[in-house]
Protein backbone atom coordinates (compact mmCIF):
# COMPACT_ATOMS: atom_id res chain seq x y z
CA UNK A 1 0.00 0.00 0.00
CA UNK A 2 1.61 3.40 -1.45
CA UNK A 3 0.87 6.25 1.81
CA UNK A 4 2.19 9.32 1.34
CA UNK A 5 2.24 10.87 5.20
CA UNK A 6 1.62 15.15 5.49
CA UNK A 7 2.15 16.36 9.07
CA UNK A 8 -0.43 19.43 9.40
CA UNK A 9 0.33 22.28 11.31
CA UNK A 10 -1.81 24.21 12.81
CA UNK A 11 0.18 27.04 14.44
CA UNK A 12 -0.65 27.84 18.15
CA UNK A 13 -2.84 31.08 17.25
CA UNK A 14 -5.74 28.44 16.93
CA UNK A 15 -4.89 26.76 20.71
CA UNK A 16 -5.64 30.54 22.22
CA UNK A 17 -8.94 28.80 24.11
CA UNK A 18 -6.76 26.16 25.39
CA UNK A 19 -4.70 28.74 27.43
CA UNK A 20 -5.54 30.01 30.88
CA UNK A 21 -9.35 29.95 31.61
CA UNK A 22 -10.67 30.69 28.34
CA UNK A 23 -12.14 28.33 26.50
CA UNK A 24 -14.74 27.32 23.98
CA UNK A 25 -17.41 24.14 24.18
CA UNK A 26 -16.34 22.79 20.77
CA UNK A 27 -14.44 23.26 18.05
CA UNK A 28 -15.52 22.68 14.57
CA UNK A 29 -12.63 22.11 11.56
CA UNK A 30 -13.38 22.44 7.69
CA UNK A 31 -10.70 22.09 5.04
CA UNK A 32 -12.20 22.71 1.68
CA UNK A 33 -9.93 20.93 -0.82
CA UNK A 34 -9.56 22.83 -3.97
CA UNK A 35 -7.66 19.74 -6.41
CA UNK A 36 -4.57 20.20 -7.55
CA UNK A 37 -2.73 23.27 -7.67
CA UNK A 38 -5.47 24.91 -5.92
CA UNK A 39 -5.71 26.38 -2.80
CA UNK A 40 -7.09 24.64 0.63
CA UNK A 41 -9.37 26.74 2.58
CA UNK A 42 -9.53 26.42 6.19
CA UNK A 43 -12.11 27.76 8.68
CA UNK A 44 -12.07 27.16 12.33
CA UNK A 45 -15.07 27.82 14.16
CA UNK A 46 -14.83 27.60 18.16
CA UNK A 47 -18.44 27.87 19.56
CA UNK A 48 -19.60 28.83 23.21
CA UNK A 49 -16.57 31.26 24.29
CA UNK A 50 -16.26 31.61 28.04
CA UNK A 51 -14.17 31.73 31.03
CA UNK A 52 -13.70 29.64 33.93
CA UNK A 53 -12.44 32.43 36.65
CA UNK A 54 -14.22 32.70 39.83
CA UNK A 55 -14.40 36.12 40.11
CA UNK A 56 -15.79 39.03 37.63
CA UNK A 57 -12.67 41.35 37.41
CA UNK A 58 -11.19 37.72 36.13
CA UNK A 59 -13.78 37.11 33.83
CA UNK A 60 -13.00 40.75 32.20
CA UNK A 61 -9.12 39.74 32.25
CA UNK A 62 -10.16 36.87 30.04
CA UNK A 63 -12.37 38.71 27.92
CA UNK A 64 -10.11 41.69 26.96
CA UNK A 65 -7.46 39.01 26.59
CA UNK A 66 -9.28 37.06 24.08
CA UNK A 67 -9.95 40.17 22.15
CA UNK A 68 -5.84 41.24 22.49
CA UNK A 69 -5.15 37.67 21.45
CA UNK A 70 -7.29 37.13 18.39
CA UNK A 71 -7.22 40.53 16.72
CA UNK A 72 -3.69 41.17 17.30
CA UNK A 73 -0.82 40.55 14.86
CA UNK A 74 0.90 37.44 16.66
CA UNK A 75 -2.16 35.90 15.30
CA UNK A 76 -1.23 36.81 11.74
CA UNK A 77 2.21 36.21 12.01
CA UNK A 78 1.96 33.16 13.69
CA UNK A 79 0.05 31.69 10.77
CA UNK A 80 1.75 32.69 8.05
CA UNK A 81 5.13 31.57 9.23
CA UNK A 82 3.18 28.09 9.64
CA UNK A 83 2.12 28.97 5.56
CA UNK A 84 -1.53 29.86 6.48
CA UNK A 85 -2.88 32.90 5.31
CA UNK A 86 -5.75 34.12 7.58
CA UNK A 87 -8.56 36.30 5.26
CA UNK A 88 -10.86 36.88 8.20
CA UNK A 89 -11.25 36.82 12.05
CA UNK A 90 -14.57 37.16 14.01
CA UNK A 91 -16.11 37.23 16.97
CA UNK A 92 -19.98 37.48 17.11
CA UNK A 93 -22.87 36.00 19.40
CA UNK A 94 -24.66 33.45 17.67
CA UNK A 95 -28.32 31.85 20.31
CA UNK A 96 -26.84 33.16 23.10
CA UNK A 97 -23.24 32.09 23.06
CA UNK A 98 -20.11 33.53 21.48
CA UNK A 99 -18.08 32.35 18.46
CA UNK A 100 -15.32 33.07 17.22
CA UNK A 101 -14.33 32.16 13.77
CA UNK A 102 -11.07 32.26 11.92
CA UNK A 103 -10.83 31.68 7.64
CA UNK A 104 -8.45 31.02 6.19
CA UNK A 105 -5.95 29.76 3.01
CA UNK A 106 -3.29 27.18 2.44
CA UNK A 107 -0.76 26.03 -0.41
CA UNK A 108 -1.80 22.72 0.36
CA UNK A 109 -2.81 20.43 3.02
CA UNK A 110 0.80 20.26 4.73
CA UNK A 111 0.28 23.01 6.97
CA UNK A 112 -1.99 22.12 9.55
CA UNK A 113 -1.16 20.39 12.94
CA UNK A 114 -2.70 17.19 12.36
CA UNK A 115 -1.56 14.01 11.26
CA UNK A 116 -3.01 12.57 7.67
CA UNK A 117 -2.34 9.95 5.70
CA UNK A 118 -3.27 8.74 2.24
CA UNK A 119 -3.69 6.07 0.53
CA UNK A 120 -5.41 5.10 -2.93
CA UNK A 121 -9.10 4.60 -1.01
CA UNK A 122 -8.44 8.40 0.32
CA UNK A 123 -7.39 10.03 3.27
CA UNK A 124 -7.17 8.93 7.22
CA UNK A 125 -7.10 11.29 9.97
CA UNK A 126 -4.80 10.36 13.20
CA UNK A 127 -6.02 11.73 16.41
CA UNK A 128 -3.17 11.45 19.48
CA UNK A 129 -6.07 13.14 21.44
CA UNK A 130 -6.94 10.73 24.84
CA UNK A 131 -10.89 10.29 24.82
CA UNK A 132 -10.94 11.18 21.13
CA UNK A 133 -14.19 9.10 20.54
CA UNK A 134 -15.75 10.86 23.24
CA UNK A 135 -14.81 14.63 21.86
CA UNK A 136 -15.55 13.66 18.37
CA UNK A 137 -19.40 15.19 18.44
CA UNK A 138 -19.47 14.97 14.08
CA UNK A 139 -17.60 14.43 11.54
CA UNK A 140 -18.60 13.46 7.20
CA UNK A 141 -16.10 11.07 7.64
CA UNK A 142 -16.05 7.18 9.01
CA UNK A 143 -14.67 6.96 12.33
CA UNK A 144 -12.30 3.98 13.46
CA UNK A 145 -11.13 3.69 16.81
CA UNK A 146 -9.78 0.71 19.48
CA UNK A 147 -8.59 1.08 22.61
CA UNK A 148 -5.29 3.20 21.95
CA UNK A 149 -6.32 4.71 18.57
CA UNK A 150 -9.21 7.02 16.85
CA UNK A 151 -9.27 7.69 13.15
CA UNK A 152 -11.44 9.78 10.98
CA UNK A 153 -11.71 8.03 7.22
CA UNK A 154 -12.73 10.28 4.09
CA UNK A 155 -12.99 8.71 0.53
CA UNK A 156 -11.14 9.39 -2.22
CA UNK A 157 -12.38 12.44 -4.17
CA UNK A 158 -13.69 14.18 -1.00
CA UNK A 159 -13.63 17.71 -1.12
CA UNK A 160 -14.05 18.59 2.02
CA UNK A 161 -12.87 17.04 5.81
CA UNK A 162 -14.94 18.15 8.42
CA UNK A 163 -15.08 17.20 11.91
CA UNK A 164 -16.30 18.90 15.10
CA UNK A 165 -14.71 18.16 18.76
CA UNK A 166 -15.77 18.39 22.22
CA UNK A 167 -13.31 20.48 24.44
CA UNK A 168 -14.65 20.37 28.24
CA UNK A 169 -17.01 18.04 29.68
CA UNK A 170 -19.87 18.20 32.12
CA UNK A 171 -17.67 18.43 35.33
CA UNK A 172 -16.34 21.61 34.10
CA UNK A 173 -19.48 23.30 32.36
CA UNK A 174 -20.95 25.00 35.48
CA UNK A 175 -17.91 27.29 35.52
CA UNK A 176 -17.92 28.33 32.13
CA UNK A 177 -21.70 28.37 31.69
CA UNK A 178 -22.31 30.75 34.67
CA UNK A 179 -20.14 33.59 33.26
CA UNK A 180 -21.19 33.03 29.41
CA UNK A 181 -24.04 35.96 30.31
CA UNK A 182 -21.21 38.31 31.37
CA UNK A 183 -18.71 37.80 28.80
CA UNK A 184 -21.57 37.97 26.19
CA UNK A 185 -22.75 41.21 27.81
CA UNK A 186 -18.60 42.53 27.27
CA UNK A 187 -19.03 41.26 23.87
CA UNK A 188 -21.85 43.26 22.88
CA UNK A 189 -20.81 46.68 24.23
CA UNK A 190 -17.16 45.88 22.37
CA UNK A 191 -19.32 45.40 18.79
CA UNK A 192 -21.19 48.41 19.66
CA UNK A 193 -18.65 50.89 19.78
CA UNK A 194 -18.48 52.66 16.36
CA UNK A 195 -14.76 52.47 16.12
CA UNK A 196 -14.34 48.92 16.26
CA UNK A 197 -14.34 46.53 13.43
CA UNK A 198 -15.05 42.94 13.80
CA UNK A 199 -14.15 42.03 10.06
CA UNK A 200 -9.96 41.48 10.47
CA UNK A 201 -7.45 40.07 8.65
Amino acid sequence: MNMKWMKLILSAAFALFLQGCIVSETIETRIGLGGEGRPVTVIVEYDNISSGEDKEDGVRKDFQDLLDDWFGDQLLLDQAEEGLYVKKREVFIRDGKIVGRVTGIAKDLDILDYTFFSNEDGLIMHFDEEKALEQIVETNGNIMSSEKLTLIVWPKGVTELYWKQRLYDSDEKEAFEKNRPLLVQLLKGYLATPAKTNDKS
